[in-house]
């Protein structure tokens, strides 16, 4: 019974809490005259990146440090927020993709995923990594805010706050953004409990829980975000806050964890030889998915989702066979090459298909 009841006012406040996020984020571009893009980039990102951050943090000052929960919540939580949040999004309404986001935005999403398995390589991430990393997440949102001012003078402002002063609408909308968040992170947090429970009641280990029900939970966010925004038309911010959310899940969350552990934080051989470059190749699969029209349709999301379902069974099949070597891993792993295939043969069609019309 109470299983039930936290699943069900939990999805209420996931829809709830994204509607206030979307409205207050929504009039808050308007406000500073900047693009929704921007927005969902910084400070939609930054906000559903939260519970990353919570958990993850949290997991760094435990005795023990749970340093394995820290970087498998970041991978998992960003193979997520593409093959799960981005194919469900798009299932719901295809994506109309921001061309400028292909162009800068996507190609560093790329950029801070191959950097993972840098810092990495050598089954450590130190304290010093850490910090570079948080770093470079400060100084990338200052280069986005910079980039976008100098672009907003040419762009028309709007009177649609004329009728108050904009100090107050601008309190009111920062307001209903926080609230919004807080209410998304609390549904999250229920629904990640209830599920637990289920994984428990079917005698499901704590590997698998923190791979797939941890990592899910804290995409929940970007899910319910994305799937709001894109249902009452910003696709732009739905995109721009599953893009956002995967660099500062790596650069802000993992580099910040990293750099206050004093030890920094360890890596598990198959997470290295696997979930890291499994997120590497799903990250790069975006370019030409993205890039194919600037569209993403719902055929391309049910791919999406066919291949985060694949993921899960694998990570169960794995565990339960006890399988630590290259039997399933290298099937799945160069399962996903396909995605990049099917990609680039849709944007080749694509070519064609306008060729002809033309």
């Amino acid at each position: 019974m109470l299983i039930t009841f936290q699943l069900v006012v939990g999805f209420g406040l996931l829809i709830g809490g994204a509607e206030f996020l979307i409205r207050g984020a929504e009039k808050i571009s308007v406000l500073f005259g900047v693009s929704p893009l921007l927005v969902g980039l910084t400070v939609v990102a930054y906000g559903t990146s939260a519970p990353e951050l919570a958990i993850n943090v949290s997991a760094i000052y435990e005795v023990p440090p749970r340093s394995g929960l820290v970087l498998g919540n970041v991978v998992g939580s960003n193979i997520a927020n593409i093959l799960l949040v981005l194919g469900l999004t798009a299932i719901v309404m295809p994506l109309v993709v921001p061309r400028r986001l292909v162009r800068t935005t996507l190609p560093f999403m790329v950029l801070t995923s191959f950097s993972v398995y840098a810092v990495a390589f050598d089954g450590l991430i130190s304290p010093l990594e850490g910090a570079v990393m948080f770093a470079a997440a400060l100084l990338y949102s200052m280069v986005l805010i910079y980039r976008e001012r100098r672009e907003s003078k040419s762009r028309p402002r709007t009177n649609a706050v004329a009728s108050e002063s904009r100090a107050r609408s601008l309190a009111l909308n920062i307001l209903l953004l926080v609230v919004g968040l807080a209410i998304l992170i609390y549904g999250a947090d229920l629904l990640v409990e209830a599920c637990i429970d289920i994984a428990k009641l079917l005698q499901v280990s704590e590997m698998i829980i923190g791979l797939s029900i941890v990592a899910v939970g804290t995409s929940l966010p970007e899910l319910a975000t994305s799937i709001v925004a894109c249902i009452k038309g910003k696709c732009d911010l739905a995109v721009g806050n599953l893009v956002g959310s995967n660099i500062f899940n790596i650069l802000l969350v993992l580099g910040l964890c990293a750099s206050l552990s004093p030890e920094g934080v360890t890596v598990e051989s198959r997470a290295l030889e696997f979930d890291i470059i499994l997120m590497i190749v799903v990250a790069v699969a975006c370019l030409p998915i993205f890039a194919s029209d600037y569209k993403i349709n719902r055929w391309e999301g049910v791919l999406l989702l066919t291949y985060y379902v694949a993921y899960i069974v694998y990570l169960y099949l794995s565990h339960a066979s006890e399988v630590t070597s290259t039997p399933i891993e290298i099937p799945l792993l160069y399962w996903v090459v396909p995605l990049l295939v099917v990609a680039v043969l849709s944007q080749v069609h694509r070519f064609f298909v306008k060729a002809t019309d033309s």
